[in-house]
C-alpha cells in the first residue's frame, strides 16, 4: 500500500484538464502528463530507500543498551523516541548523499509503526518527496530495521583485560 501525491503549482481556475497519457483520466497538466496512479506504478521510491527489500541494521550495545549513531558513538535512547528515529533515518541508504545519486529525496514525515518489543525489529513509515521527470512525487513507504548486538567502545574498554 503505497500512497502517492503529485504537487502541482498550476491554478485549477485557469488550467485546462488533459487526459492521462496512459489511462485517460482527466488531470491537470504536468511534465509527465500522467495521473498519480500511473506515476505510482512507474516509480517505486522504496527501491531507492531499501534496495531489494533488505532490512537495515541498527546496532545496540547489549550491556548498556545504547544505540550506535556511528561506529564509535553510542547514545542512550528510549524505544520509539525522536532520538532513536533520528538514528534510524540516518542509517537509511537512500538518504546518504553521494555524487552518483539520481534522485534527491526529502523527508516530509516519519512516524513509528508499532512492533513487538521482543522482536528486535523497528518499523518506520516515512513520507518522502522527490522530483522525477520534472514532476514532484510524494510517497509513503515502510522501512524496516533489524536491531543487532554490538559492544560499544566504553563497554569494550571495561571488559578488556589489561594485564
Amino acid at each position: 500500500p503505497v500512497s502517492v501525491a503529485i504537487v502541482t503549482t498550476v491554478s485549477s481556475a485557469t488550467a485546462v484538464k488533459i487526459p492521462c497519457c496512459l489511462c485517460g483520466v482527466m488531470i491537470l497538466p504536468n511534465a509527465a502528463n500522467q495521473c498519480s496512479a500511473c506515476l505510482a506504478q512507474q516509480f517505486n521510491l522504496k527501491e531507492l530507500l531499501q534496495p531489494k527489500g533488505q532490512r537495515i541494521d541498527i546496532y545496540q550495545c547489549r550491556q548498556c543498551r545504547r544505540f550506535a549513531r556511528t561506529d564509535t558513538v553510542f547514545e542512550p535512547c528510549e524505544p520509539e523516541s525522536p532520538q532513536l528515529l533520528s538514528i534510524c533515518l540516518k542509517h537509511i541508504p537512500g538518504f546518504v548523499q553521494t555524487k552518483s545519486s539520481q534522485a534527491k529525496l526529502h523527508i516530509i514525515d516519519a512516524i513509528w509503526v508499532w512492533t513487538e518489543p521482543h522482536s528486535m525489529r523497528l518499523k518506520v513509515r516515512v513520507t518522502i518527496r522527490t522530483e522525477m521527470e520534472s514532476v514532484q512525487m510524494q510517497q509513503r513507504v515502510m522501512v524496516e530495521f533489524q536491531i543487532r548486538w554490538k559492544q560499544c567502545p566504553d563497554c569494550n574498554r571495561e571488559f578488556t583485560s589489561r594485564t
